[in-house]
């Protein structure tokens, strides 16, 4: 499901054939085809202003992306959770969780070896210190149960998407999350459905501002009794993950913190609650 389009600036479009291009171009001006320039784009993911290094060469290089924007506002993660991003593109998510989990750990991971320059670029542009790109198609079996969320951005390809799955199925620690955005007329909710039968639980995310998203999901949920049942039963366990104790817990132990870095400090510290 797709959200409202992250505000980006300065993007660009190719519209001339790149053979024709280098043709007619100087062997000596090759380096200044737009094709080897980088672009920068500017956004706001999340509530967090961006700045993402990007150029032609991969899927979703011109724009800060629809899913990028959803799966950012649908992360809740503790600020320490380790983050593994499957289709990271030009690193715009990784930047940004980069702030989410600002104590945890991001590993981005593309089939492009240019997006992942790009996404490299984009890191250091944003002081992104918490993430890293790895130029390779795994993490496993070392990192085997070791993550607490990964995110997967739609590929074209449904069979990578699959692998992507399975990897991620394998990452996970008990208790991670896995989240997956992508546009609809590529087929997301296939990939939902692989998802859901590897994982056995599977949650339905829809924008708040996409109507005809809702709508589809209520549908497909009002028509099975078996998909009422399984997401009701998915809520209730959810729900019991919480109580007023812990929350208590945690607004007393930010306060402790809080007043423990006034008394090593004569600097008046703002106040900013992690839970």
């Amino acid at each position: 499901m797709l959200p409202r389009r992250a505000a980006t600036q300065g993007c660009v479009t190719q519209q001339t054939r790149l053979p024709d291009i280098l043709h007619n171009t100087p062997m000596n001006k090759i380096s200044e085809l737009p094709y080897y320039q980088t672009r920068e784009l500017r956004g706001t993911i999340a509530g967090h202003a961006l700045r993402v290094v990007t150029k032609p060469g991969f899927a979703g290089w011109e724009a800060i992306g629809a899913p990028t924007e959803l799966l950012a506002e649908a992360v809740v993660s503790p600020p320490d959770a380790r983050v593994a991003i499957f289709g990271c593109g030009h690193g715009a998510l990784g930047a940004v969780l980069s702030r989410i989990v600002p104590r945890g750990r991001i590993v981005l991971l593309d089939p492009s070896a240019i997006a992942l320059a790009m996404a490299e670029q984009t890191l250091v542009a944003n002081g992104a210190r918490n993430a890293s790109v790895l130029d390779s198609i795994s993490l496993l079996p070392e990192q085997a149960n070791s993550f607490d969320l990964v995110l997967i951005d739609l590929p074209q390809s449904r069979q990578l998407a699959r692998r992507w799955l399975a990897e991620a199925h394998t990452l996970l620690q008990v208790g991670g999350q896995l989240l997956l955005a992508g546009p609809n007329d590529q087929g997301i909710q296939s990939v939902i459905d692989d998802a859901a039968a590897l994982f056995g639980n599977a949650g339905l995310v829809a924008d708040a501002e996409d109507e005809h998203g809702f709508a589809r999901h209520l549908t497909a949920v009002l028509s099975s009794e078996v998909e009422t049942h399984r997401l009701r039963q998915l809520g209730f366990a959810r729900a019991a993950q919480f109580s007023w104790r812990d929350t208590a817990q945690r607004i007393l132990h930010c306060y402790e913190q809080v007043g423990q870095m006034k008394s090593a400090s004569t600097t008046p510290l703002p106040f900013r609650s992690a839970v």
